[in-house]
This record gives C-alpha cells, structure tokens and sequence, in this order.
C-alpha cells in the first residue's frame, strides 16, 4: 500500500512539474520539487456575471473551501489595472510562497494554491494593490 502512495504522489509531483513549467504570466520559475503548483486563471465571468465597469472596488474573497487540504481556490477583484502582490505566510510572519507579484489586469482573478508539502496550521493570505490591502487567515489541515 506504502509503495501505491508513492507512485501516485511521483505522479502527482511529475503532473505538478509540467504544468509548472509552462510559460506562466507570472514567469514562476521552477525551484524545486517541493514547489507548489500556481495557476492563474485570469477573468473569472462564468463565476462572477458582473461586467468590468460594475467593479468598484479592489477585494480579496475568502479562500474556499477553509479549512481545505491540498488545495484552495483564492479570488479577487480589481477595479483597475494595478500592481498585485499576493502572498502567504505562517504564524512566524515567514513568507512562504508568492503567488501573484506582478501587473494584473482589472477583473475577477482565481489562483488555486496547492499546500500538498506544507505542514499543517494556520496561514495567513495578503494581498496588497495598489493603496488597497487585505489579509484572510487560512487553514490547513492534513
């Protein structure tokens, strides 16, 4: 039974690795095998039915689920064009991953966070653009 986890966490990992390597907007560059997998998914309509010029506000959701374990989804808006930074850190104030550092586009925003390698506890999620910032607390449980 150990030996079947293994292969499919290789799988997993492999999987992971190749997605990881593709051209991202971000330009993510793959350091290590204990990286997290980060995907962008850009506008968001099918999720939220609002038009651009209906956005009045920069926002940051709720990661869904919470508590989650591997994954979570994080959305957020922008109203305008603007400088994102999105990042997680630990209960040390430690930053852990970057998960957006860069030039966003106005819109609904996705990114799925993979925690698959990080232990357990309590994350928190900030996010800062332009003069707004907002930090979630986050959960993972193994």
């Amino acid at each position: 039974m150990r030996t079947f986890i293994y292969i499919i966490a290789s799988v997993i990992v492999a999987l992971s690795l190749l997605i990881f390597n593709e051209a991202s907007p971000q330009g993510f560059p793959n350091k290590s095998l204990l990286e997290p997998v980060v995907i962008n998914i850009g506008q968001i309509e099918q999720l939220q039915n609002i038009p651009l010029d209906q956005i009045k506000t920069f926002s940051l959701e709720q990661n869904f689920p919470n508590p989650f374990n591997p994954q979570t989804i994080i959305r957020y808006s922008l109203k305008k064009e603007a400088q994102v930074s999105l990042e997680v850190y630990n209960l040390l104030g430690e930053r852990v991953v970057v998960l957006v550092n860069g030039k966003t586009e106005a819109g609904w925003h996705e990114v799925i966070w993979g925690a698959a390698f990080y232990p357990a506890g309590v994350y928190f999620l900030a996010m800062k653009a332009g003069d707004f910032s907002k930090t979630r607390k986050m959960i993972l449980i193994k």
